[in-house]
């Protein structure tokens, strides 16, 4: 979010102040200094100016300037291998269909229920580890916004989860109640690993 502020260089006077955000009036004070509200802009390029009235209706211009409001998406690369992989959503994305994240898998995206096994996801959630199956190797994209939760509800059994945002070691990692965890984390490769690190990208 954006606030800004205006002030006359010379308050005597001075009845009114107005904060214009490209060409348009977004604030108004009746005194010789403004601050606005707080406010959110689309991606890109902006320009601002203040005026100043005084008693007599005499106006004048600050100059014009300009600030760029920058995307907040972060973009997150991995590797896939060819055949089964367990992956996981690493950042929160406008549109989480399998289909739209992972074109190319030629499996439905699976997760894991202790009380009915393996089943079926048309839309990936943070924090899940899914199955899924890919006919090469391949480099995977992502684009979104940075997970911030870093609690993952578990079931009694074995759980299929997936990382936060960024590799996380497993020896950082609490239960709560304390001592819940009663195994190691794995993470596959052709076969069960176990792991020290929970990698981006990558469900354990």
């Amino acid at each position: 979010q954006v606030t800004f502020k205006a002030s006359a260089n010379d308050p005597s006077g001075i009845k009114k102040i107005m904060i214009n955000v490209d060409g348009n009036e977004v604030d108004s004070c009746y005194s010789d200094n403004c601050t606005g509200a707080p406010r959110t802009f689309p991606i890109g390029l902006h320009s601002y100016y203040a005026t100043a009235t005084d008693s007599s209706l005499n106006e004048g211009i600050s100059a014009l300037k300009y600030f760029y409001v920058k995307s907040s998406d972060t973009t997150f690369n991995f590797n896939v291998k060819k055949g089964w992989n367990i992956i996981n959503l690493p950042l929160k994305v406008q549109n989480s269909a399998k289909e739209n994240l992972f074109p190319n898998a030629v499996s439905q995206a699976y997760y894991y229920d202790n009380d009915f096994g393996y089943l079926k996801e048309d839309s990936l959630e943070n924090l899940i580890g899914y199955w899924l199956k890919f006919p090469n190797d391949e480099n995977i994209s992502i684009i979104g916004k940075l997970i911030k939760d870093s609690v993952i509800n578990l079931k009694e059994g074995w759980n299929l989860i997936g990382g936060l945002s960024k590799d996380f070691l497993v020896s950082n990692i609490t239960g709560n109640p304390e001592g819940i965890i009663v195994s190691d984390f794995f993470a596959y490769n052709h076969g069960y690993n176990a792991v020290e690190t929970l990698k981006v990208g990558k469900g354990h």
